[in-house]
Order: C-alpha cells, then sequence, then structure tokens
C-alpha cells in the first residue's frame, strides 16, 4: 500500500508562456509533470496534459458527450493520485470549458499565473504562427473571457498567485513560496538545479541552463536535446 497519495498542484493561466515557465521549474524539482515540458523550454506549448487536453478539445468541439468527459477525468485524476509521487495539471484550457474541472481533484494546490489580459493577449500573439489568424481584439476576447471564468472558479480553493513580472524576473520568493506552498521536498540537487533554473534569461548562464535541462533529461530517462529558447 502506498505511504502517500498526492492530490495535484493545478498550474492555471490565461495564456501558455507563464504557466509554461512554471511547469518547468516544478519539473525540475522533481514533480511529475503531465507531460514533462519538451526539453524545458518555456516558449513551447507542449507543456499541456495530453490526455486531459484530448478531453477538453474532443468536449468542446462538440464530439465527446459530458458524461463521457467527466468519466475519464475522474479516471485519469485517480491514476495519478496513486501514482505516489508528486504530480501537476498544467493547462490554459481549462478556463475554456463550461463546467467547473476543478471539482474532480481533491485539495489541488492552485499556481495562479496572474496576468493582466491585455498583457496576456500579447503574449498569446507571440507564440501564434501568422497563420492562424488571431487578431489582437480575438486575442484580448479569449485572455479576457478565461480570466473571468478562472476568478469565478477559483474562489473557495487553496490558490497560491503568481504576478506575471515576479515570474519573469525569476524572483527568488517566488521559488520559495512555491516549494511552501505545494509542501515539497526537494533533494540538494534539485535544489540546486532549480536555483540555476530559476535566473533571469538575461543575466543567466546558458552553459549552466543547458545542465539543469540534461540533468532533468537524463533523471526522467529522456535523450537530451539542448534547450535553447525558440525565437518567436
Amino acid at each position: 500500500m502506498l505511504s502517500r497519495w498526492y492530490d495535484p498542484i493545478l498550474v492555471v493561466g490565461i495564456e501558455r508562456i507563464l504557466p509554461a515557465r512554471i511547469a518547468s521549474l516544478l519539473a525540475v524539482l522533481g514533480v511529475e509533470v503531465m507531460p514533462v515540458p519538451a526539453h524545458l523550454d518555456v516558449t513551447v506549448t507542449r507543456w499541456e496534459d495530453r490526455e486531459v487536453r484530448y478531453c477538453l478539445m474532443q468536449l468542446l468541439g462538440g464530439t465527446m458527450p459530458l458524461r463521457t468527459f467527466n468519466l475519464r477525468l475522474a479516471i485519469l485524476n485517480e491514476q495519478r493520485r496513486r501514482s505516489g509521487k508528486p504530480w501537476a495539471l498544467a493547462s490554459s484550457y481549462i478556463a475554456d470549458i463550461p463546467l467547473p474541472v476543478l471539482s474532480h481533484y481533491l485539495n489541488p494546490s492552485v499556481l495562479w499565473c496572474q496576468c493582466a489580459p491585455a498583457d496576456a493577449a500579447d503574449l498569446l500573439l507571440s507564440v501564434q504562427p501568422p497563420t492562424a489568424g488571431w487578431s489582437p481584439s480575438d486575442a484580448l476576447d479569449l485572455c479576457t473571457r478565461r480570466h473571468q471564468t478562472l476568478t469565478r472558479w477559483l474562489d473557495g480553493y487553496r490558490v497560491l498567485p503568481l504576478k506575471a513580472q515576479d515570474i519573469q524576473a525569476c524572483r527568488p520568493d517566488v521559488l520559495d513560496d512555491l516549494v511552501a506552498f505545494c509542501g515539497l521536498t526537494p533533494t540538494m540537487d534539485e535544489t540546486y538545479l532549480a536555483s540555476v533554473f530559476w535566473t533571469p534569461q538575461n543575466e543567466g548562464d546558458a552553459h549552466g541552463q543547458k545542465e539543469v535541462c540534461a540533468a532533468v533529461d537524463e533523471r526522467r530517462g529522456y535523450a537530451h536535446v539542448a534547450c535553447e529558447e525558440e525565437g518567436r
């Protein structure tokens, strides 16, 4: 019998870049992120839980009944709670569906990456290909709706608000507050790697960042690929 069941860490936001950065930090700290952010690259969008994302997109597209969605999410949640390891779910799609997904999770630790809708819209547009057809007004409408949804849904949950400017500046207290809030007990190696990773990119040692990525990839059984930020 497992000695401990872990409830999830939910990383939420109204765009993807800031939650991806926090999800990457959690991966460095030894948390099982669903899935692990691709090579800890904070500009890519493959950090989301693919199984949950599939269910959400099917529900939004009208091809999965709500009853089936609820059943599949409940099964996934139970499997991960029994894993015996701290785990995190990060997805911006949570704020796009017409029902409170958080009700499927017991006692989650919610990390809310807070960003003004106008600023979030700019971030969203910065990672969208030109062929996506997004206009500034479309992006602002989406981010405003997501902000309103999260504000309503998160009322009553245990939430650690993380300000956009603090995440972007890699403020040390963000790292300290996150570890304490989520009840994490990282090893000495994980603590060191996190301190290297959580460094402003314009000041950080690029070689050190690559070493962090290589160490985390090796720990998780992945072939290392250099984690250089993609210019978009």
